[in-house]
């Protein structure tokens, strides 16, 4: 594990943790402790001066990656006030295969809805959601950048995300769960359309989980709530 602060202008600072399971661990670990630091001193938004680094580094003579091999939800028909089991396998390297039981109620708002379940490692997750709402990694602003660098989760952290198969909205830059699909459409069309942006797939929920891995894979599941 990695811990890199960037101090700049005097009195701000940024700071980024990372997980890194690598053969040529100097060079790796060189691209990602700088990576914070080129970022400030080539955005484009306003001028900076990287006072000091700081750095921490925790260091294992072992490789801890894991690719995840296998996703599954029981049931893929539910009702309102069931509970979703969902089982994530996990495929060490040089060690045995894990799995990992997650439980989430379904709500009363989701009934009647087409869900689509996403389980991935951070690479595989961002690639697809950059695909999908590209504004959401195009920053605007400075502290819209520090905010990216500091959000982004590191490459050991499982993210889990519920949509529903309609249409749903980004407003400047950030994917909301409440905005109507109606208002996503005027503001598309109108005045503000900069700020608001109709998206694939309406945002529910989403959860960050922990591992003791640098993960690579990920994959979808649909799953259906009665009325």
């Amino acid at each position: 594990m990695t811990t890199c602060t960037v101090y700049y202008n005097g009195d701000r600072s940024v700071t980024r943790h990372e997980r890194i399971a690598s053969d040529a661990p100097s060079q790796d670990l060189g691209q990602n402790v700088v990576m914070p630091a080129s970022l400030l001193l080539v955005n484009p938004f306003e001028p900076v001066r990287i006072d000091s680094v700081a750095v921490t580094v925790d260091y294992e003579r072992r490789i801890g990656r894991a690719r995840l091999s296998r996703l599954s939800c029981s049931p893929l028909r539910a009702e309102a006030g069931d509970t979703l089991e969902v089982r994530v396998e996990f495929e060490p390297y040089r060690g045995p295969r894990e799995t990992r039981v997650l439980r989430y109620p379904v709500p009363g708002a989701w009934a009647g809805r087409s869900l689509r379940l996403l389980v991935a490692s951070t690479p595989d997750f961002m690639e697809w959601d950059s695909d999908r709402t590209p504004e959401k990694f195009n920053p605007r602003s400075l502290p819209d950048m520090i905010e990216m660098i500091e959000r982004v989760p590191d490459d050991a952290t499982l993210s889990v995300r519920f949509y529903a198969a309609e249409p749903g909205a980004t407003v400047g830059g950030v994917e909301v769960s409440g905005l109507p699909p109606s208002m996503a459409a005027v503001g598309a069309k109108g005045e503000g359309a900069s700020e608001t942006r109709e998206v694939s797939g309406r945002f529910l929920m989403e959860e960050r989980i922990a591992t003791p891995w640098v993960l690579e894979g990920g994959e979808q599941i649909e799953i259906q709530v009665e009325r």
